[in-house]
């Protein structure tokens, strides 16, 4: 630069830059010593001849630039080499095949991990490895979760788990070393064992409710809403859980209850099954949390006292599964979309009815010709969007915001629900015109609606402030809902002639309810968590269906007589990562259909360093 240094701040910066790292100062605290000893010399620094009066000033100014620069610059880097004297942050991938990881937890030595996957395409299986190899062993017991494995070695066993992402299923306890399952208790969803005492904390699901008990029969909490994540503490003394709300909101919390039943919130927000877990020390609960769409997650920390820290922040989809006595942590990343396949009326071919990265199937048109779905990914944005397609037309139309419920009998009118609180339906054009919106007030969420028969009003599932989820009606002319099933009755599939509607009770039977009044009488012919779909047009047959056959099946069953037969198989060409078929629609007339599938692709990882 032409510029003359001061030969002892020529020295220290050569000194910073030497190539051979071994030359350079060794720590912060050298480089500012001898910055101290430059800056007390006294004398006159020889320069050359100044051809004006202002460039010895000029010139301190630079000086004294160059030294600061030297000491922020220099002091960032040996804080970066102090820094990078603890452990650094390393990921152990631990699983190869193609497939989704659903549970994961270590086993008492802290080497072993246990986890339950479906991979290639197959059922799921629970599976052991560590964290030296590549292959993992098979352990059986097919159709199964790993929820927790006790100190003593025994594994707590979901069995024939249902539903995505929250499954419910058969409590079981099994000995690692080997043997057959003993079942506990049914309608449960999560469990865990107290590392000390051997007492198990479960989420089980009560008429209608999910409830956590500590130990087994001792009720601490209870909601209306779901209970996604469950951890003891490791003094035993608290059980941390994740609350999400039922529906589509996608808001919820992290909370900690004691065993005298003194809950305490430690997060409220956004919140997506990412999972829990305490670190060795249980001074404070680490847990996963996603942005609005899913498509960040973040890792964060929380004490008692509500404050909160962030440990990471990754892309895509990320579930927190335990963390070791050593500190080491458990965790699956991947990827996650949904899919519609379908034949409307008019195609010859069964085929991809999707759109963005999470299209759910919502309402098909009365003729089969129309087909109303959701975006709720990262593509359909914070608020989601509704979109509509015809028969053979290569794209898909956006009518508005929020999560597309049904189309009105004629076809010009869609039904969504829009992402707020309190919750508010909105009456989508399909055409040219205004939307509507009605706000729901009192109510805490909405999970499903549909149009009557005539077009003057809406059949949806909701829940009031602090009550279970149920039928409401409500005429369009005056918004005013009124209920027609009791509580932890819901469905919206209604007959034909729109007296009758199909529901789900708490025991997860079928049951067919007047929606006039009268007395509810069991659907004939269905099994329990057989899901009503569409009545035929005649109203002579019921199709149902359910949510974890593979391949996917839906049924036709003769009202009268609870004759049960296969309708439809569809088959998706590569199984592998399809957790789940999420929704199933039919046209009245049996021809045309659209179903949802979801696929999750992850592997399951070992980090260090955090």
């Amino acid at each position: 630069t032409n510029r003359h240094l001061p030969p002892g701040l020529e020295r220290i910066v050569r000194h910073c830059l030497e190539k051979n790292p071994e030359e350079r100062f060794q720590s912060a605290r050298d480089l500012a010593f001898d910055l101290e000893v430059l800056s007390g010399i006294s004398g006159p620094v020889p320069m050359p001849v100044a051809p004006s009066a202002s460039r010895p000033k000029k010139f301190i100014s630079v000086f004294i630039g160059i030294v600061v620069l030297a000491a922020v610059a220099i002091g960032g880097y040996f804080a970066g080499t102090e820094r990078g004297k603890t452990p650094s942050l390393a990921f152990r991938r631990l699983t190869f095949r193609n497939g989704y990881v659903n549970w994961a937890r270590f086993a008492p030595d802290g080497q072993t991990i246990i986890y339950s996957a479906q991979l290639d395409g197959g059922p799921p299986l629970l599976y052991s490895t560590r964290p030296e190899g590549v292959e993992s062993r098979p352990l059986g017991f097919p159709q199964a979760d790993i929820l927790s494995i006790s100190s003593s070695g025994e594994m707590a066993l979901l069995l024939n788990p249902s539903g995505f992402p929250s499954s419910r299923g058969t409590l079981a306890r099994a000995p690692l070393a080997g043997g057959a399952a003993r079942e506990i208790l049914e309608d449960v969803t999560l469990a865990d064992w107290a590392p000390k005492t051997g007492e198990m904390a479960v989420a089980h699901h009560v008429a209608g409710r999910d409830r956590i008990e500590f130990p087994i029969g001792s009720v601490l909490y209870e909601t209306t809403g779901e209970i996604s994540a469950l951890r003891v503490s490791p003094d035993g003394r608290r059980v941390a859980f994740e609350e999400s709300d039922i529906g589509w909101m996608g808001t919820g919390s992290v909370a900690v209850v004691d065993r005298n039943g003194k809950t305490t919130a430690l997060y409220r927000g956004w919140v997506r099954h990412c999972g829990l877990a305490w670190p060795p020390a249980g001074d404070e609960l680490w847990f996963g949390v996603p942005d609005e769409t899913g498509a960040v997650r973040d890792i964060l920390a929380a004490t008692f006292n509500g404050k909160t820290r962030q440990i990471a922040r990754m892309a895509g989809p990320l579930a927190l599964h335990d963390i070791s006595s050593k500190g080491q942590v458990l965790l699956n990343r991947g990827t996650f979309r949904r899919t519609i396949v379908g034949r409307l009326e008019g195609e010859t071919e069964e085929h991809n009815l999707s759109w963005l990265d999470e299209s759910v199937a919502a309402d098909l048109s009365i003729d089969g010709r129309s087909l109303l779905f959701s975006e709720t990914g990262a593509g359909g944005g914070m608020k989601g969007a509704v979109y509509f397609r015809k028969a053979n037309e290569s794209h898909a139309i956006r009518l508005g915001d929020g999560k597309a419920l049904a189309l009105s009998p004629d076809g010009k009118q869609a039904l969504s629900l829009l992402r707020t609180f309190p919750p508010q339906l909105s009456v989508l054009p399909t055409g040219a015109g205004e939307a509507r919106i009605f706000k729901l007030e009192g109510f805490d969420n909405c999970t499903s609606a549909r149009w009557l028969a005539d077009g003057s009003g809406v059949l949806f599932n909701a829940s009031e402030s602090g009550h279970g989820l149920r039928c409401y009606l409500m005429n369009l002319e005056d918004g005013k809902p009124r209920p027609v099933t009791p509580e932890s009755f819901s469905g919206s599939t209604i007959s034909p002639d729109g007296k009758v509607i199909a529901v789900t009770g708490p025991d997860q039977k079928t049951y067919l309810y007047p929606l006039e009044g009268g007395q509810r009488r069991p659907a004939p012919g269905l099994d329990k968590e057989e899901l009503p779909v569409q009545w035929s047009a005649d109203g002579r047959y019921l199709y149902v269906w359910r949510r974890r056959d593979m391949p996917h099946r839906i049924y036709r069953v003769e009202i009268s007589t609870g004759k049960k037969e296969v309708w439809k198989e569809i088959r998706v060409p590569d199984p592998t990562g399809v957790v789940a078929f999420e929704t199933a629609l039919i046209a009245p007339d049996g021809k045309s259909y659209a179903c949802t599938y979801a696929r999750v692709l992850a592997d399951l990882y070992l980090v260090e360093g955090w």
